[in-house]
């Protein structure tokens, strides 16, 4: 992962960190200070948590229980978004469809909040 962030140097506009849905733990932590370390300049890195389709009561919950230990740990991010990532079939059910639409949105959402805050510096 060095090599590759590494590789790209300052032409990262925006870092997607990807996780699955587990508790905020220090592996993390250690990943991130990785790529913080890597990639230089003012490239924001922002959070996209994956594997939410079974967390209840909204995906989103996962940040309410983890944004504290993420921010008692140091890690900060210009953003995040709660997603599933599971492959839709045409007979999955209605709340799944659901969950994949706002994580879509949520994606979109994220790329052009990032996109404004980078074009207003």
């Amino acid at each position: 992962m060095k090599n590759l962030l590494r590789s790209i140097g300052d032409d990262v506009h925006l870092l997607m960190y990807c996780v699955r849905g587990v508790r905020a733990r220090k592996a993390l932590y250690r990943n991130y200070n990785l790529v913080r370390s890597e990639v230089k300049g003012s490239a924001p890195i922002v959070l996209i948590v994956t594997c939410l389709e079974d967390q209840k009561p909204e995906m989103e919950e996962w940040w309410k229980n983890n944004e504290q230990i993420i921010s008692d740990i140091g890690m900060t991010f210009a953003g995040h978004a709660c997603v599933t990532t599971m492959p839709i079939h045409e007979d999955a059910g209605d709340k799944l469809k659901r969950r994949h639409d706002r994580s879509y949105q949520a994606i979109c959402q994220l790329i052009e909040q990032c996109h404004l805050k980078g074009v207003h510096r």
